[in-house]
């Protein structure tokens, strides 16, 4: 297994972990988030899988679109879920 391989499998499998974080806290009843949190959490966790499909599945590392693809997928999931969590903790603060 050369490095390049060996870091393609670990960052898949921390790709499948953080997805399935991410799902489980979008259909998790005991975990209250708005609508545009839940919408970055759905992508962040479509983007790590779409992400940890394409390490895994042995093909050429060489084909960089895919991982742009699924590394905007987790871009935008995170800058909502930021987005939203800042807008939900300033609400907090002003106590509303």
């Amino acid at each position: 297994m050369t490095e390049i391989e060996f870091f393609a499998t670990v960052n898949g499998l921390l790709s499948i972990a953080i997805s399935a974080l991410a799902f489980y806290a979008v259909v998790s009843k005991r975990i209250s988030d708005g609508l545009v949190m839940k919408a970055g959490l759905i992508l962040l966790s479509l983007g790590h899988f779409a992400a940890a499909a394409f390490l895994l599945d042995g093909s050429s590392l060489d084909d960089t679109v895919p991982v742009l693809r699924s590394q905007f997928c987790v871009r935008v999931g995170y800058l909502l879920f930021v987005v939203s969590a800042l807008y939900t903790l300033n609400l907090r603060r002003k106590g509303r």
